[in-house]
């Protein structure tokens, strides 16, 4: 049998027949390099040990074991690094960079799995763009041999536990905790956070001057009006760190499309399943030319803060029908890419078939959650911070811990809508504490039913309408940054989005084609 392993995107380490990127906690202690490479080998007795072990480890990592006719892989909860597979009769090919598998025959898009992109920006489940190559899933070890395939998944039984009503000190207690094993990690290493006026990267501000850290640089970056940007700069003052803002102007952003370093992103941060952001990209490059940062430097972005919050959450999603919450999905995360009544449908029959079947989950919440944490915070959120290690810099996701991650979604219902409990421990033990706690806010619910309704109305009005009732903020510039992936391809026709400034929807409809178009289909 064929066997091909390909891992070049991802800092690598070799033990025989192992493989592994990142670092874990395993009973509390840290284990990376050699270490971890000891403890796989301990841990892999047969596949079962092997998977109930991955489940217990705390950390972002990827691992991937070599049998004489299997393989086994595994990713972290985070999917730090993501990894992927193609099984046929001839052989197996797996690794980090799917555009390099070589697969014999006719590949293609499955009609669903393109819509389902189209809509979210990220593929469905374990589906990439193409038919033939499937990734590992958050959270899963996976066990190939043939083209049998045998699966254990940690977030298969992560939101099944109803914990009491919790108190602002004892979760502030909880995430000091947490702080305390990444601060060691972090050492004395210069930090880059990205800082914004918003909660999450507040909070890690305050984190960092609690525990120590002299060496860090708060930023942000975008269109010089940049609502962010005075109450950002208000903090880092505040906490005695030095502040930088990055504009976007016309020299930073002009051309980009044409640069050759720019195709070699795409792929690095697409993998064929994600929206490639583009964010974060410009800064970068300016940060690195500048001398600010470079592969000594470790940066934190606040991913995923707003799951934590629990502000996507709405009343009355535990009792409601599946294609209702579905409904919800698509009005809060989707792109707006105008979808006919059928291709929607299609949308949302691959949800329903994917995340909502499940016998095991007989509350929606649990799966309007689960939904989130998988498809939008790992493979879409957090996969941003691919655009870092594309420059060989390091990302460190301390909200991201499997301690938060799996308490913060288990509280009751009512602390976590409207963001009531993290807010409240937010502000009272950290933002107080260290005298940010200004021009912060305010959280509310999502749109109910009668804000879904209006929007569906608002759909049908012409467009000058449109962008005169949404508000075009553009703080990071899209609108400039889009044009110029669409002036890449004049003969292209991109369709209009619903809210005419979401541009996300152009950045999903240009990686789309250029996918068609670097890629045998």
């Amino acid at each position: 049998m064929k066997k091909n392993i390909i891992t070049q995107k991802y800092k690598w380490t070799t033990c025989g027949y192992i493989r592994f990127t990142g670092f874990a906690w395993c009973d509390g202690k840290l284990i990376s390099e050699d270490k971890f490479g000891e403890e796989i080998e301990h841990n892999s007795h047969d596949f079962e040990n092997f998977a109930q072990w991955i489940c217990s480890l705390n950390g972002p990592f990827a691992i991937i074991r070599e049998l004489e006719d299997e393989f086994w892989m595994a990713t972290s909860h985070t999917w730090t690094y993501p990894l992927f597979y193609a099984q046929n009769r001839e052989g197996v090919e797996i690794g980090d960079t799917p555009e390099s598998f070589n697969i014999p025959g006719e590949t293609q898009i499955r009609t669903e799995d393109e819509l389902y992109f189209l809509a979210f920006g990220v593929t469905p489940g374990n589906h990439t763009l193409n038919d033939q190559i499937k990734s590992v899933m958050p959270g899963e070890a996976i066990r190939l041999k043939g083209l049998e395939i045998q699966t254990v998944n940690k977030l298969d039984s992560w939101l099944q536990t109803e914990l009491p009503e919790s108190t602002a000190e004892d979760t502030a207690q909880r995430i000091r905790a947490m702080f305390q094993r990444y601060s060691g990690i972090i050492g004395k290493r210069k930090v880059l956070l990205p800082l914004t006026s918003g909660y999450d990267s507040r909070l890690l501000a305050c984190l960092l001057k609690e525990f120590g850290h002299s060496d860090v640089i708060c930023a942000t970056w975008g269109n010089p009006e940049n609502i962010e940007r005075e109450a950002a700069q208000k903090v880092a003052e505040r906490l005695g760190y030095p502040y930088l803002f990055i504009p976007y102007n016309h020299e930073v952003i002009a051309n980009f499309p044409t640069d050759p370093e720019f195709g070699k992103f795409v792929r690095h941060v697409g993998h064929l399943t994600s929206m490639p952001y583009l964010q974060e990209y410009f800064a970068i490059r300016q940060l690195i030319k500048e001398g600010v940062i470079d592969q000594n430097t470790v940066v934190i972005p606040g991913h995923p803060g707003d799951f934590l919050r629990g502000s996507h959450l709405t009343p009355g999603l535990t009792s409601e029908e599946n294609s209702r919450v579905i409904k919800k999905i698509l009005a809060q995360f989707g792109s707006d890419y105008p979808l006919t009544g059928q291709e929607k449908m299609m949308v949302i029959n691959e949800t329903n078939e994917l995340f909502f079947k499940d016998p095991n989950f007989t509350d929606n919440r649990i799966r309007f959650d689960q939904w989130d944490f998988i498809e939008r915070q790992c493979k879409l959120v957090a996969n941003s911070s691919m655009a870092w290690s594309f420059f060989a810099i390091e990302t460190l996701h301390p909200l991201f811990d499997w301690d938060l991650v799996s308490y913060f979604p288990n509280l009751p219902i009512s602390q976590r809508l409207a963001s009531v409990h993290y807010t409240e421990t937010l502000i009272s033990q950290f933002f107080g504490k260290h005298g940010v706690d200004f021009m912060l806010r305010k959280e509310s619910l999502p749109a109910n039913d009668a804000g879904v309704i209006k929007q569906k109305l608002i759909r049908f009005l012409p467009d000058f309408l449109k962008k005169w009732y949404y508000q075009d903020v553009n703080p990071i510039r899209y609108r400039e940054i889009t044009h110029e992936l669409i002036r890449l391809w004049p003969g292209f026709q991109f369709k209009s989005p619903v809210r005419p400034y979401s541009y996300n929807s152009y950045l999903i409809q240009w990686y789309l084609q250029f996918i068609k178009k670097t890629e045998r289909f």
